[in-house]
Order: C-alpha cells, then sequence, then structure tokens
C-alpha cells in the first residue's frame, strides 16, 4: 500500500506543476494609462470634442492579449444638468463599445483610443464624467486592471441669429433689415432674433441714433429726424440709451424674440433715405 501511495502523490504534483506552467504562458501588465486632449466641450463650436486613451502594456513573455474597457454610465458623461453621450473608437477609427465584452486585440506594447463626443448638447456649463474599467485578458483570464477617468467640462456658449423684412419677405444673414420702403406714420415691421444658449445670458440693445431714424447725407436736426417705437416681445424699449433685457432661462432656440418696430410722425420731414442700426448683444452672466 505505501508503494501504490507514493506513485499516486508523484503524479498529482506532476499534473499540478504542468498547470501551472500551462496558465503562466501569457505574462503581461499594464504599466501606465493617460487621458489627454481637449477637455473642454463647446456645445455651438460645430466641431467634435476628442479625448485621446493612450494604454502602455509591458508583456515578460511571447502572447498576444487583449483588453475590454467597461463603462460605469453607459458610454455617457454625466453632470450637472444631463449626460453627453460619447462613442469610442480603435486606433484604426472603427467603433466599439464599453460594454466590458467588446474585445480589442493589442498589437505591440502601445494602445491608442479615441472618445469622441458630437457638438450641439446643450448642456449647462460644468464638469462631466464617466468611469471605465480597463481589464486586459489571455483568453478568459485575468492579466490586470485599471481604472480610468473621462471628463470634460461644458463650456458656456451662446449664438444669435437675426431674420427680418425684406420687401415682404424675410432675410436670415450676419444681420437683418426692417425695410418699410415708403415711410408712413403707424407702419410696421418686424424682425426675429433665435438665441441658443446653454447659460442665463441678457440682450444687450443700443441704437446708432438713439432710436430715430436719420436721413442719409443730413444734419441731426428735427426735419432730418424720423422717430420710431421699437418692443421686444411686446415690452415697449426706449432706446435712447442701451438697453438690457434678461434673457429666457428655458432652452428653445426654435422659438425666437420678436423685434417690433413702428414709424412715428413722417409730416414735415425732408425728403430722402433714412436708416438706423440697432445692434444687439447676446451677454453671458454665469
Amino acid at each position: 500500500m505505501r508503494a501504490w501511495s507514493s506513485i499516486l502523490l508523484l503524479w498529482g504534483f506532476t499534473f499540478a506543476t504542468a498547470a501551472i506552467a500551462a496558465e503562466s504562458s501569457c505574462l503581461a501588465r499594464i504599466e501606465q494609462v493617460g487621458v489627454h486632449g481637449d477637455s473642454v466641450y463647446r456645445p455651438l463650436s460645430g466641431t467634435p470634442t476628442n479625448l485621446t486613451i493612450d494604454i502602455r502594456l509591458r508583456s515578460l513573455s511571447n502572447c498576444q492579449p487583449v483588453i475590454t474597457l467597461r463603462s460605469n454610465d453607459v458610454e455617457r458623461l454625466v453632470g450637472v444638468s444631463g449626460v453627453l453621450p460619447y462613442r469610442l473608437f480603435d486606433a484604426a477609427g472603427r467603433p466599439f463599445f464599453a460594454d466590458g465584452t467588446t474585445r480589442i486585440a493589442v498589437q505591440g506594447d502601445n494602445v491608442r483610443i479615441s472618445l469622441t463626443i458630437l457638438p450641439g448638447l446643450l448642456m449647462r456649463p460644468g464638469p462631466y464624467r464617466d468611469r471605465l474599467t480597463l481589464q486586459l485578458l489571455d483568453n478568459e483570464r485575468h492579466l490586470d486592471s485599471r481604472e480610468i477617468g473621462a471628463e470634460v467640462s461644458v463650456a458656456s456658449q451662446a449664438t444669435l441669429a437675426a431674420a427680418g423684412s425684406q420687401f415682404g419677405g424675410f432675410s436670415v444673414a450676419r444681420g437683418a433689415a426692417m425695410d418699410f420702403g415708403v415711410l408712413e406714420q403707424g407702419k410696421e415691421r418686424e424682425a426675429f432674433l433665435f438665441v441658443r444658449s446653454n447659460s442665463s445670458y441678457v440682450l444687450r440693445l443700443r441704437s446708432d441714433h438713439g432710436g430715430v431714424m436719420r436721413r442719409e447725407s443730413g444734419s441731426a436736426s428735427q426735419e432730418n429726424s424720423i422717430s420710431y417705437q421699437v418692443g421686444l416681445d411686446g415690452v415697449v424699449l426706449d432706446l435712447k440709451q442701451p438697453v438690457t433685457v434678461r434673457g429666457r432661462d428655458e432652452v428653445r432656440p426654435e422659438v425666437p424674440y420678436t423685434l417690433r418696430a413702428r414709424i412715428g410722425q413722417v409730416e414735415g420731414k425732408q425728403a430722402g433715405v433714412y436708416r438706423d442700426v440697432i445692434t444687439v448683444d447676446v451677454v453671458l452672466i454665469e
């Protein structure tokens, strides 16, 4: 019985040694992880925001491990007023999911991953974050792992577009025109101001001639000036001095402000072309 027992112990030891050797066939670890790129998200810039995740590995044996990423918030950066969805791409530009199961083959000791956020998401300013778990695997065997923080700061931005009356129609350009044609007392024209902003703001309006239309090539005399009344969304403004109006709190760029002008007394005025320029600025206050 002792001899039989010795043979059994010998075989068990040899089997265990073979198993350890098989499991140790791939030796690799994560040396360093760095995140860099444009950490400021500008929602109205028209260009994507890109972060780069650089991963440095160290292989201690001849093997080809794979990596996976798992997002803590389903590929979204979470912040003060919502989420910023993003997409991940490998070094060849191929998209993949941070679901913990999609595998990226490792070629060499350096891996580069791009994180892209598309523009146009009107989130409130502030930090937006996600946390990713990076795993290094050999088939199903775990070799190493790291936690990666992804973060961008949303910048305050605003845009202003205008559309105005132009011979009975409308025009959209850097500015807008309210063309009255032949001036008559009480004649009205409108312009529409389209504001997009992710922050609180005010509108500042100022008139080149202090709220009157001035005859071209004419002096600043009474007979060369025609007064007009202007209102913003039905509220009458006095443009003798610059005026500041608080903007809307909600983000609804499809609903414009209405700027309406009404011609005053024209009797006794000199014949000619009368003009004024109203400048509107969007000023962010947060």
